[in-house]
């Protein structure tokens, strides 16, 4: 009895042990910081991560094996569709925005903001890439659509330069009259952040709500 006692304690710390471990390494991959590169041109679009030196890639997914066709089999009536149910914690956030959703939204977005400004100064956007070229109907068309972008690209720029840390290497809006540059069209960038940041601002969203009354509907 006593052995099998002394076996039981020894797996037991084993077992802690791993956990600690798992734990450790669960940790110290929130705390590094994870860059995400981006890269999109027509019908083409990649997504890669890199942490330290181990590059994954989110996008396109690997390409499945075409398994061969099982034999015909004589025709049967197909199974009735399972019901599909919807998670409990999904429901309930569901729920939640479901009576008087504008006013609910807004008091989110307050918390958002609360929380949107610390993240986003621990968000680091690099090597970013833009070429666009417009093109309209006509040539008119297309400086007056030109026009316009541009406008409101150094507008987005101008906002983007005081919320991010960003820097651009390149960044090119053109006219293209002749539409041939079309297919050229590209913008990639790598961004780069820790994420035990917005696993934070994750929880915190969350725990408002579930607890602000307001967005409850338990408000008064």
């Amino acid at each position: 009895m006593s052995g099998a006692l002394a076996v039981l304690l020894a797996a037991l710390r084993v077992l802690g042990v791993v956990l600690l471990v798992l734990l450790g390494l669960l940790v110290v991959v929130l705390l590094l910081p994870v860059a995400v590169k981006a890269r999109w041109q027509p019908g083409n679009c990649t997504v890669r991560v890199r942490v330290l030196c181990f590059h994954f890639t989110l996008y396109p997914p690997p390409e499945k094996k075409a398994e061969p066709a099982p034999p015909p089999a004589a025709t049967a009536p197909p199974p009735p569709e399972a019901k599909k149910t919807v998670p409990a914690w999904q429901q309930k956030l569901m729920d939640t925005f479901r009576d008087d959703p504008l006013t609910k939204i807004r008091h989110l977005l307050a918390h958002t903001g609360a929380v949107g400004g610390w993240v986003l100064r621990h968000i680091h956007m690099r090597h970013l890439r833009v070429y666009w070229p417009v093109t309209g109907a006509d040539a008119a068309d297309t400086a007056l659509w030109y026009g316009k972008l541009l406008g409101l690209c150094n507008s987005v720029w101008v906002v983007a330069t005081n919320k991010l840390d960003i820097r651009a290497d390149d960044l090119r809006i053109e006219p293209d009259f002749t539409g041939e540059s079309l297919e050229k069209r590209q913008i990639a960038c790598q961004i780069t952040a820790r994420p035990c940041i917005l696993v934070a601002a994750g929880i915190y969203l969350l725990y408002k709500v579930f607890t602000d009354p307001v967005l409850r509907g338990k408000e008064g």
